[in-house]
Parts: structure tokens; C-alpha cells; sequence
């Protein structure tokens, strides 16, 4: 076999491993052969998209956004929870970035969080990240995040002469949860349940299940 072809045959099987319908674990893409469920679901959200392409996190995300900018500081949010919130919304009060690329002075990790809340009145910065992993790496997500983010955090608070807190919000594909999920919450403008989160996490699994197993329902 020539190496041209070896190379395309490796490249196959690789994209061939990251499709669940390939997948030797499952009959058809349907029926489960080696795996715990909640192990096989967790693996099959990680690779698949939501239905309409959006990354699993983004119903977490946008309610979290929603709230906080509508709810909190009286900002404007897309008219539905499809639409793309603004880069940028500011008023006299707080100003909130949705995936913003901040620029910062020194070279940082990583500069384009989620969500970065300022508080004009208080002074303050919140910097939220949100991650759905399988339910057995929360822990170390959350960890991850915090590291991700700490140079940036340095950077805000040394520039805009503001106290930065990094918040994770990481839940698992099938709803779990650190014990410190509450007080990074807390951290937060207003108050988001953590129930709420928890729930928009199950339903976007809910989503790519009922797509990638073809099964019928509502989403």
C-alpha cells in the first residue's frame, strides 16, 4: 500500500472514531452493546452538535445572559432565546460582553470568556465561563476554567482598576454538579437557581439524543 493511502486510510479512521453511528458500541446507532448508558450518552454529547449546530452549553449561556442582563441591569436581549445576543450592551449602570475578545497589555491564556459582567456602581468584574462535560470530568473543568482564566483576571484588575472574580459554571451532560456550583453562582449578579441551569444542561443532552438516536419527541 502506497503512503498516500495510508495516510487517508488513518485520517478515516479517525473521523470514523468520533462518529457515534460508527461506533462498534452501538447496533445501527441506536442500540447500546458495552457501555453504562450514562457513560455512553455523556461521550456521544461531547461529539455531537445540538440540532440547530449550537455548542451544548449555549441554552446554559443564554438564560444565564437573559437574566442577568435583562432582569439585572435592564440591558436589551434578543427578542428569542435563538438569537445570538449583542457583543456589546452598556448602559450608565453595566456593561456585558457575550464572547467578547478582550485586549489586554501582557500575552494571556485565554481573553474571550462567555460572558464578562461589569458593574460600574460596585466597581467590579465577573468573568463567567460555562462548560457541560461528562458528568465524571466536572471537577476537573471546573479546575481548568479557574487555571484558564487567571491571567486574565490579573490583567482586568490591573488595567480597569476593578476586582475580577472568574466563575465556572460547569454541569455535567446528565445534570451533575460540584458542591461549589452554589457559591459560584453566588458570585453572580441577582440570583440564578441553580436548578435552572441544571435544567437547560439536561435539555440541550435531550436534544442530541433524541437527534443522533432518531428518536421521536418534541425537541
Amino acid at each position: 500500500m502506497e503512503s498516500g493511502d495510508m495516510g487517508r486510510n488513518k485520517g478515516e479512521e479517525v473521523a470514523e472514531a468520533k462518529d457515534p453511528v460508527a461506533d462498534p458500541r452501538y447496533t445501527g446507532g441506536i442500540g447500546i452493546l458495552t457501555e453504562e448508558p450514562e457513560e455512553v450518552f455523556g461521550e456521544v454529547c461531547l461529539v455531537c452538535p445540538c440540532p440547530d449546530g449550537s455548542p451544548h452549553n449555549s441554552g446554559a449561556l443564554q438564560e444565564a445572559h437573559q437574566y442577568i442582563t435583562q432582569d439585572i441591569y435592564g440591558l436589551e436581549v434578543p427578542g428569542t432565546r435563538w438569537e445570538t445576543p449583542l457583543k456589546v450592551v452598556e448602559n450608565e449602570q453595566a456593561k456585558i460582553l457575550w464572547d467578547f475578545q478582550i485586549q489586554t497589555d501582557k500575552m494571556v491564556v485565554a481573553n474571550q470568556p462567555d460572558i464578562v459582567v461589569v458593574d460600574k456602581h460596585w466597581k467590579t468584574v465577573v468573568v463567567i465561563d460555562v462548560a457541560i462535560p461528562s458528568d465524571s470530568n466536572i471537577r476537573k473543568k471546573e479546575h481548568e476554567k479557574l487555571e484558564k482564566y487567571q491571567g486574565l483576571k490579573e490583567e482586568m484588575e490591573r488595567m480597569w482598576g476593578m476586582k475580577a472574580t472568574v466563575v465556572p459554571v460547569v454541569i455535567g451532560t446528565l445534570g451533575a454538579v460540584t458542591h461549589n456550583l452554589s457559591r459560584w453562582l453566588q458570585q453572580i449578579p441577582g440570583t440564578t437557581p441553580e436548578i435552572s441551569v441544571q435544567k437547560s444542561a439536561v435539555l440541550g443532552t435531550a436534544k442530541i439524543l433524541r437527534r443522533t438516536f432518531r428518536l421521536p419527541g418534541l425537541w
